[in-house]
């Protein structure tokens, strides 16, 4: 009976637990349960390697039922040199992301269309276990061209590849996303390194406003008559170069002050604007709560992308977006309340890229970047615990 017990749950759990050790483990304590004797360690081993080997011969078989003559052919041709190239596809599926620059991120950008056109695999892996689609792939990896060409099993051969280009494409997503993020990384790195040289080169015109003002009070006290220190002021501004000079240096230091390198953003910006718009759109961001202002955004400014006029109307909120982003975004043309075209640009992407690595926004087919929700508990599942959960750590089971 005990045997017969440990086969059942060990071939159930080998549907998902894809590492034969916690196997064994399971197999263990339910013999210890049983108060059964154990046997020898290469007894159950042996046990557990059989019971794998079925449950996977069982997913490459009902893996190939799903594909039809026209995608097998396809992944077949995986395993060919194309005429006129030097490698497979196969080999183009192991390769690996470069620096995150401009004509790079063009490259794994086609690399993703290419992937997603070849096979339609998370539909086709659709209902397979996470772990067991992972330890697939992972075993095609580690194969050559020639390898997968011995493997005479077809549904075996299928099903590595179809998890090896399931698993890429995913990973490719993945990438896409860091390269995303490492651009937006850069930009405001840029405008804070930019703002910094400003600040160094400023030094010298911030003393001398510093000055002017020092002169003037230092002689005050001494002016009684408004007629004298008028003249006083006046002589004072003319020995540091004048009223619209001293004005213009005011603007210049103003500008910048407070450590505000916003304004700096869009000259670094401007070269990467195309290549994250195309990214926006490739990679399916969507939102992961309720709060949908910065996706509303993003939708905004893809639906203006190719009206390059300075100012577009005021019709997207900005309550998502820091008051400071809100002053250099709100301004008015023509008399009429409307917003800077290339600080809203730059404050959504700035945004997408904060609410990503937060995980209020998610890529869909992503996994780095996944809806952290999808991999909760439903709340159905937690109310069964709830009552044991709250009594192992001494809360109260209602809000009362």
């Amino acid at each position: 009976g005990g045997r017969e017990l440990v086969i059942t749950a060990v071939t159930e759990a080998a549907q998902t637990i894809s590492d034969p050790a916690d196997l064994i483990n399971l197999a263990i304590e339910l013999l210890v349960q049983q108060r059964c004797q154990l046997p020898a360690f290469s007894t159950l081993d042996r046990l557990v390697n059989h019971l794998c080997e079925q449950v996977h011969q069982q997913l490459y078989t009902q893996i190939n039922a799903r594909l039809t003559d026209s995608q097998r052919q396809q992944l077949e041709d995986l395993l060919r040199v194309p005429v006129g190239d030097h490698r497979t596809p196969f080999n183009q599926l192991k390769a690996f992301p470069q620096k995150a620059t401009l004509s790079h991120v063009r490259e794994w950008e086609a690399r993703l269309d290419w992937l997603e056109g070849i096979l339609d695999a998370p539909a086709l892996l659709a209902g397979i276990a996470n772990s067991k689609i992972k330890q697939f792939a992972a075993h095609a990896h580690a194969l050559e061209v020639g390898d997968l060409l011995d493997v005479n099993d077809r549904p075996k051969r299928y099903t590595l590849l179809l998890c090896l280009l399931y698993q890429v494409q995913i990973q490719t997503r993945d990438q896409l996303v860091v390269m995303f993020l490492k651009r937006l990384r850069r930009i405001h790195s840029a405008a804070r390194d930019r703002l910094r040289t400003l600040q160094d080169k400023h030094r010298a015109i911030t003393e001398n406003m510093v000055e002017t003002l020092h002169d003037i009070v230092d002689k005050t006290p001494e002016l009684v008559e408004d007629a004298a220190l008028g003249n006083h002021v006046r002589q004072v501004l003319t020995e540091h170069g004048g009223v619209e000079a001293l004005a213009a240096d005011y603007q210049l230091v103003s500008a910048y002050h407070d450590n505000n390198y916003l304004p700096l953003l869009w000259d670094t910006y401007q070269s990467h604007r195309q290549v994250l718009y195309r990214l926006s759109r490739q990679l399916q961001i969507r939102a992961a709560t309720q709060d949908t202002l910065v996706l509303d955004a993003l939708h905004f400014i893809q639906q203006h992308q190719h009206q390059t006029r300075d100012y577009w109307p005021d019709e997207v909120s900005l309550a998502f977006a820091s008051e400071r982003w809100a002053s250099q975004i709100r301004t008015s043309h023509k008399d009429k309340p409307a917003l800077d075209r290339r600080m809203l640009e730059v404050c959504v992407f700035s945004y997408v890229s904060n609410r990503l690595r937060s995980g209020d926004l998610y890529v869909a087919g992503s996994e780095e970047y996944a809806d952290y929700h999808a991999q909760l508990l439903p709340w159905e599942e937690c109310e069964k615990r709830l009552a044991a959960y709250c009594e192992a750590v001494g809360l109260p089971t209602t809000a009362v």
